[in-house]
């Protein structure tokens, strides 16, 4: 891939997501320029933090090379979830998914 991007999964530990990494250029940062500032229902605008909890007694490779990296962290608890944050939870709201979804939105 050009720009020494890579690709990698972590097909050995199932008790973590699948990750996908984007180059800048491509990400939503890259090309936001180019797309129009539509509100949000929930009164969101920007992703500014990703938690996700494995069920796990150690994090991947790959999981340790995002926390390293500042793009996630991680957490290693009983259940799986992952907890989005969005402008640093400037609303001070939380949204709880389970029993749905092991999804928090912090707001």
């Amino acid at each position: 891939l050009p720009g020494g991007a890579f690709v990698g999964f972590n097909g050995e530990t199932l008790a973590e997501p699948c990750y996908g990494v984007v180059p800048e250029a491509m990400s939503f940062r890259g090309f936001r320029a180019n797309i129009a500032d539509l509100p949000h229902p929930l009164g969101i605008r920007d992703l500014t933090g990703v938690t996700v909890t494995v069920a796990a007694p150690s994090l991947s490779p790959i999981a340790q090379l995002l926390a390293d990296g500042g793009i996630a962290s991680f957490e290693l608890g009983a259940e799986p979830l992952a907890t989005l944050r969005f402008d640093h939870g400037a609303q001070g709201r939380r949204i709880d998914l389970r029993p749905t979804l092991p999804l928090v939105l912090e707001i």
